[in-house]
């Protein structure tokens, strides 16, 4: 963890609860933006002249970012 962030979670009983607070603040679940736009990436995504482990490599790593 960046040393700049780390003071904010050091008084944190376990790591189960640290990765919790994580979450909640650099997320991008909230912004709608994002998640919209990754939406339409994931939509418009085409296997095209790729091949099927590039295709699903690229369709994951999207799906990734959006959970």
């Amino acid at each position: 963890m960046p040393t700049k962030i780390s003071p904010n979670y050091m008084f944190y009983i376990c790591a189960g609860d640290i990765w919790d607070k994580l979450l909640d603040t650099y997320s991008m679940r909230q912004d709608i933006y994002t998640c919209y736009d990754l939406d339409g990436q994931i939509f418009n995504v085409k296997q095209g002249a790729l091949f099927i482990a590039n295709y699903y490599r690229i369709l994951k790593g999207l799906w990734i970012k959006l959970e």
